[in-house]
């Protein structure tokens, strides 16, 4: 049985905001009465998780407040939003939170293309150099060089990562030479996804250009390769 206290899932949480007195009233009278703040739902969720995901931090600020606790996955679900508050408010309470998450909170950020989020995460001492823990094995550097980046009819869109993200991981010691697990640096994976605006801020921090990836091929090599595919694609196009 659901504690009462997830009665505030139902709510419209815009409203909530707008009206943040009377329903933060609500709900610490509720705790005030013995609701359990900590018990999960059927779908495992707590009421701190659910007002994370609904983007309430007058209500997170209030569960904190009496003792909520947080989880693993609360600051992949926080970058979500475009929510410095809310953010700031979980890594003061806890800074490690993600640890334990597949995708780490910045690796979340970054993808999500959330600039003013990483800045604050990268300011609050998260791991710049934690890998993701998929089969890739990938660090921040890599994903902000190679997000949102594809070729379509000839023409390179500008990326979802603005440059001012590579600059600020390196900035706060990202490894500039880091490997994921194919053995590719960040300027591997910015010249293989036509991201010039990533590979000219990495070479202009001193990536190197001879490193070697684990089919052994260099980043010039990479260029090369895929502009061949590339050319051979268009030639098929045309027979």
């Amino acid at each position: 049985m659901n504690c009462k206290l997830h009665a505030v899932k139902d709510i419209d949480w815009l409203s909530v905001e707008t009206i943040a007195q009377e329903r933060i009233s609500t709900i610490a009278l509720l705790i005030k009465r013995g609701a359990d703040i900590s018990v999960e739902n059927n779908h495992g969720e707590t009421p701190l998780l659910l007002a994370v995901q609904n983007n309430s931090t007058a209500v997170v600020k209030l569960l904190l407040q009496h003792g909520g606790e947080l989880q693993a996955n609360m600051l992949i679900t926080a970058p979500s939003f475009r929510n410095q508050e809310l953010v700031w408010l979980l890594l003061d309470h806890s800074p490690q939170t993600d640890a334990k998450a597949l995708k780490p909170a910045l690796h979340r950020a970054i993808q999500l293309g959330q600039e003013e989020i990483v800045w604050l995460l990268v300011e609050h001492d998260v791991d710049v150099e934690a890998k993701t823990l998929d089969g890739r094995r990938m660090k921040p550097l890599h994903l902000a060089v190679g997000t949102g980046h594809s070729v379509h009819h000839g023409r390179i869109p500008d990326s979802t990562v603005p440059p001012a993200v590579i600059e600020r991981l390196l900035i706060y010691r990202a490894n500039i030479e880091a490997r994921g697990a194919s053995g590719r640096t960040p300027l591997h994976v910015a010249v293989s996804n036509n991201a010039l605006e990533s590979a000219r801020e990495l070479l202009d921090w001193g990536a190197v250009t001879s490193a070697r990836g684990n089919d052994g091929r260099t980043p010039y090599e990479c260029v090369f390769s895929k502009y061949r595919k590339e050319r051979q694609a268009v030639s098929k196009d045309h027979l």
